[in-house]
């Protein structure tokens, strides 16, 4: 089911993009180090997406409880990850990132890679 979502998801994002004209926008390809850029990074996607202050966001506050997130809502957010970041998230480890910590973590760790 999650994967028909974030296929459902991709081609909502793509129709948004292609009729906003930025389709053929480049994803940024520079590699992210400092855990500052990446943890407010990963705040400022979430408060846009959640329409939340970034400043009232931490990093121990969890998805479904603490953002009443539901499936959808993570399925873009970890689109948005991924675009923001340039790797790509597998299902199974998306499924673990129950936490803003825990994405700014799993990010940092792939981009040490």
């Amino acid at each position: 089911m999650i994967h028909s979502l974030r296929i459902f998801c991709l081609l909502l994002v793509l129709t948004t993009l292609i009729s906003c004209g930025k389709a053929n926008t480049p994803p940024s390809t520079a590699p992210t180090t400092s855990s500052d850029s990446v943890q407010s990074k990963v705040h400022k996607i979430i408060a846009e997406l959640l329409k939340v202050d970034v400043g009232e966001l931490r990093d121990s506050h969890t998805f479904r409880g603490d953002l009443g997130t539901d499936e959808l809502d993570e399925i873009e957010l970890i689109m948005e990850y991924e675009d923001e970041f340039n790797i790509s998230i597998a299902d199974e480890d998306a499924e673990q990132l129950k936490t803003i910590g825990d994405v700014v973590k799993y990010i940092e760790s792939r981009l040490s890679q």
